[in-house]
């Protein structure tokens, strides 16, 4: 004779009992396994742990094979009303007012599962329903079943009390549904009706899809925690870019992001609780100061080069707690800014001593840079030059100011003013020059005019 029969009451509370495993994953995902998201699935586990077992009773032929899967239920069925209490005081953010209440009940609800798992005071007979097998309770049990609905009844009256009092929109809605979500499912105490003789059918797991359903949308529509700095810095950690270290006031290392971990090339659980000065960092790490400051530092070789800031986090008295150490390797950097400063000092030799005439002018006409050859036509340097307006100077002969003025309005306008023909005073009397006036840009944007001059009566004798 076979041991187990699958009546359909077994397979549905078996299903309501993986639906429930399925949703306590998705918060842990959805929620990032923060601590009320855990404290959900601490709701979930004795509610499966009680599910799971009486799919078993049910399941059994025999009598013995059913008390044996009755007994292990309650393994599970205490701890239910705990579960939604711990929970409600998380996401009702009551955890820290709470604490105390919270290991009395955890303390009475393993008294009561130890008292229905170890002995027959409980129960320790079966009724024989149509259905199949169920917990027989003695008078006793009203002890357990007075300590059972009082902490559920708690945990009600908690979202009563805060539906009560001003809250965000969304936190309040939560609440609301949340509230919605336990009654539902508190509509299985029916089960009890059964284990006193009463031959109600134990449709208790439909309270539980109830339940289940409320709290999927709970967590798709508002969540079970607001996202706030807290909630979201371990993804802001892992985003960052630059290596972040939090050292505590022994200098021992209890934060470490992943470009941390990359930098060392080494695992985070050898870095976390490693003393700083004992990793193997790439460049040599700088006793604490005491106060906020940066530095820079590079490896032993000179090969890499480092940008290292520091940040002290202080107590209440104003003493450094804990420090903050953001990495930021800038090699490349580095080298790129060498590399332009390189090149701005041989385009600033090349300018100067080209033979060619080059001045600089800004939008108003103003010199802002001339070279050798250009100061040979003024007959005066650069300090003196500076600021004056070109086309007020002696230099530049009357006929040829308009040129000039126009050539600085349609380079700043993004045009091209082709070839200027501009006649100079120079120490040698008025001369001719050809000359091309280029956009100096900066950003993209049009800063300054450049213009480029060549004397016409060297090029006339260049060409013959």
């Amino acid at each position: 004779m076979p041991e187990t029969s699958f009546h359909p009451l077994a397979l549905c509370t078996l299903a309501t009992g993986m639906l429930l495993v399925a949703l306590s994953v998705d918060a842990l995902i959805r929620e990032r396994a923060s601590s009320t998201a855990t404290a959900f699935c601490a709701l979930t586990v004795p509610a499966v742990i009680w599910l799971f077992a009486f799919a078993g009773m049910y399941a059994s032929v025999s009598a013995e094979r059913a008390l044996f899967w009755a007994k292990a239920a309650y393994f599970g069925v205490p701890f239910i009303p705990l579960g939604m209490y711990v929970f409600t005081v998380k996401v009702l953010r009551l955890w820290e007012k709470r604490k105390g209440r919270v290991i009395f009940f955890a303390a009475l609800s393993a008294a009561c599962s130890l008292w229905a798992v170890s002995g027959n005071a409980v129960f320790g007979r079966l009724y024989a329903y149509p259905w199949g097998h169920y917990p027989r309770y003695e008078p006793a049990s009203v002890l357990y079943v007075a300590v059972f609905v009082s902490i559920s009844v708690v945990g009600l009256a908690e979202y009563w009390t805060e539906l009560r009092k001003p809250h965000p929109p969304v936190h309040r809605a939560r609440i609301r549904h949340l509230f919605v979500a336990f009654c539902v499912g508190y509509a299985a105490f029916v089960d009890f009706l059964p284990k006193w003789g009463i031959g109600v059918y134990p449709l208790g797991f439909l309270g539980v899809l109830g339940f289940a359903g409320v709290s999927a949308y709970v967590l798709r529509r508002h969540r079970l925690v607001d996202v706030s700095p807290a909630a979201a810095v371990h993804t802001i950690m892992a985003a960052l870019g630059d290596a972040v270290l939090v050292l505590d006031s022994e200098d021992i290392v209890r934060v470490a992001n992943d470009a941390a971990c990359n930098l060392l090339e080494d695992k985070r659980s050898r870095v976390v609780g490693t003393c700083v000065y004992a990793l193997d960092l790439p460049f040599a790490m700088e006793v604490s100061a005491g106060a906020d400051r940066s530095f820079e530092a590079c490896s032993p070789g000179g090969e890499r080069s480092f940008r290292v800031s520091e940040s002290y986090v202080r107590d209440h008295v104003g003493q450094a707690s804990a420090r903050v150490v953001l990495v930021r390797e800038v090699t490349h950097e580095k080298r790129v800014f060498e590399d332009l400063v390189d090149a701005e000092n041989r385009y600033l030799t090349l300018y100067l001593e080209t033979p060619t005439p080059v001045m600089t002018l800004d939008e108003f006409g103003r010199i802002e840079c001339i070279n050798a050859a250009a100061e040979r036509i003024f007959g005066e340097g650069l300090p003196a030059l500076t600021g004056k307006i070109f086309v007020m100077t002696a230099a530049v002969d009357t006929g040829s100011v308009p040129t000039v003025l126009r050539a600085i309005r349609d380079v700043f306008a993004g045009q091209n003013p082709g070839p200027l023909e501009i006649t100079l005073r120079s120490l040698r009397g008025p001369r001719l020059f050809l000359g091309n006036a280029l956009p100096v840009r900066r950003n993209g944007r049009v800063v300054a005019v450049q213009l480029l001059l060549r004397d016409s009566a060297e090029r006339g004798a260049m060409a013959g």
